[in-house]
């Protein structure tokens, strides 16, 4: 994987990861104060309260921010690995970086379009970062396909 496209996609996880960390402390406090409007409601379809405090807002009762999160790490952290050209001790991981780092972002991916698709055509309503989120989904997906 080329160092340059490695820094970016490492850049690009660190700014995703702020964002699912935002949204994550966005969900605690919409469950904590209901009255509480982030700045990224903009108007009644654009509103990261309404999603982010909706029944959709966790996935197997873990906060979809909190998936996010860990996401961005894995995604970051092999790039990171790669990079360097560390080995994970994990033989079955090490052989195969670049497939595992494809598959980890196609997770992502689909995962990002599903909830988008939710908040489309179920929710009727838009989260601005929850949208960020799914745009940096594709582009780490493109930069490390184009890798692969």
């Amino acid at each position: 994987m080329n160092k340059t496209i490695q820094h970016i996609v490492i850049i690009i996880c660190f700014i995703g990861l702020l964002n699912a960390a935002y949204l994550l402390n966005l969900h605690y406090i919409l469950i904590e104060d209901t009255g509480y409007q982030a700045f990224c409601n903009v108007n009644e379809y654009f509103t990261c309260n309404e999603v982010n405090a909706g029944k959709y807002s966790t996935f197997i009762g873990i906060p979809v921010a909190l998936l996010g999160i860990v996401g961005y790490l894995f995604i970051g952290g092999l790039a990171w690995f790669r990079r360097n050209k560390w080995k994970t001790g994990f033989p079955f991981i090490d052989k195969r970086q670049g497939l595992w780092h494809l598959i980890i972002v196609s997770i992502g991916l689909i995962f990002s379009a599903y909830l988008t698709f939710l908040e489309l055509f179920v929710i009727h309503k838009m989260c601005l970062l929850c949208l960020l989120s799914a745009v940096i989904m594709v582009i780490l997906f493109l930069l490390i396909l184009k890798e692969y």
